[in-house]
């Protein structure tokens, strides 16, 4: 998979080097409202630990970015489901123009 790094996400979000590659991860990985990215996937592509992924993610929900559950399935154990609020959206919308 190729992960984009778009122009608004470096103007507008304003994040740390980390941050904008975990926000940049999620984002291209979104399908749908709610969608997963497993926290390994995050922590291979920014170059840290997963435990670093927890407290990247904890900053971008902090700052409003993502949003994220946490759910659990029988099947699977414990995971983090994410979505990407539509302010966020609507920037990718005033650079696409």
């Amino acid at each position: 998979m190729k992960i984009i790094i778009h122009e608004w996400m470096v103007t507008e979000l304003k994040l740390s080097r980390s941050e904008l590659f975990a926000f940049a991860v999620i984002y291209n990985y979104r399908r749908g409202e709610w969608f997963n990215v497993p926290r390994k996937i995050i922590a291979q592509w920014v170059g840290v630990t997963p435990r670093a992924v927890t407290k990247i993610i904890k900053r971008l929900s902090d700052i409003g970015v993502i949003e994220y559950q946490v759910l659990r399935d029988e099947d699977v154990g414990t995971y983090s489901s994410y979505k990407i609020p539509e302010f966020v959206e609507m920037f990718a919308e005033k650079y696409d123009d």
